[in-house]
């Protein structure tokens, strides 16, 4: 494989379905991506080869990622940074993963943008930010190991026993995320900023759920779920931003931005799960051109 200029990354998971997802939305923002489903695979790829960084799921069959970091640090020194993945941010799970010589950790939860987000970080050239970084991790876990471990653990039984999809627990949401990761990776890196991308993005959201709500009676069902997590896992607004964007959707339904999101994210997510070649999500990016298209006319026409 040719490695990009971006890099290379090692990335050990030992789910089928998130190894190709993560590998996927990497290699869509111009990164060369090896995978291993366990720790012995990820030791070997990294002996025979030096790549830029180094993602380790912590709970895999055989060898875990932590007994995995331990042994590629002594192979690769401390040039290469390890990044965690994780279901949980117990104490115990956060201080194991810095003593065995991890530099952050990523709970599987967080949205696939936070992902691309702290790999686009530890592969920038070294600066003061990365030493930076590095100290924020250390408050994080001790923090974490100050919690009383009564909090820790009823946080860790809502998280087990929570209904709501995740792309860890339900493949319509990974399907949809997977399908948003890639049409974001294609249009400019700050898509979603601006209200009508945000309300675009909502519409297109609805009609990727929409796509698999009219399949799946429990997709159907639990219509509002699905698309409050979608929203979620874009990692374009936080919390509140969705809530409020999600509680305004009867008002957006006959706008123009939204109904054309609404019909692209329909048309996408049966492109992606009925086609048979290559797959390119390009409705943000040819939203976000025709957008600009029409900012650039009424400048011009103002000017007149």
């Amino acid at each position: 494989m040719t490695v990009t200029s971006r890099g290379l990354i090692v990335l050990a998971e030992d789910q089928d379905s998130l190894r190709k997802l993560y590998r996927d939305v990497l290699e869509a923002h111009g990164f060369s991506v090896f995978t291993a489903n366990n720790g012995e695979q990820a030791i070997q790829l990294c002996t025979s080869n030096t790549p830029k960084l180094v993602v380790l799921d912590i709970m895999m069959p055989g060898m875990d990622g932590i007994e995995a970091c331990g042994r590629i640090r002594r192979i690769l020194g401390s040039a290469v940074p390890i990044i965690f993945l994780s279901s949980l941010d117990t104490r115990e799970t956060v201080r194991a993963c810095l003593e065995a010589g991890g530099d952050d950790y990523i709970i599987k939860s967080e949205s696939l943008a936070k992902l691309v987000e702290r790999v686009e970080f530890w592969t920038r050239p070294k600066t003061p930010h990365a030493r930076e970084r590095r100290r924020e991790v250390l408050t994080s876990a001790r923090d974490a190991l100050a919690k009383p471990q009564a909090e820790l653990t009823t946080r860790q039984l809502k998280l087990a026993e929570g209904s709501a999809p995740t792309i860890q627990n339900d493949d319509v949401l990974l399907k949809v995320s997977r399908i948003v990761a890639l049409a974001r990776a294609l249009a400019s890196p700050d898509f979603g900023n601006s209200h009508a991308d945000q309300v675009f993005m909502l519409g297109y959201l609805t009609g990727s759920v929409e796509f698999w709500a009219q399949r799946m009676p429990e997709v159907k069902r639990r219509f509002d779920e699905y698309l409050r997590a979608a929203l979620r896992d874009t990692g374009i607004v936080d919390k509140a931003q969705g809530d409020k964007l999600i509680s305004a959707l009867v008002e957006y339904v006959n706008e123009r931005t939204f109904k054309s999101g609404r019909t692209a994210g329909r048309r996408e997510a049966g492109e992606a799960e009925n086609g048979t070649g290559p797959f390119e999500p390009l409705a943000l990016r040819e939203f976000e051109e025709s957008r600009r298209e029409a900012e650039g006319r009424r400048e011009a026409e103002g000017r007149r």
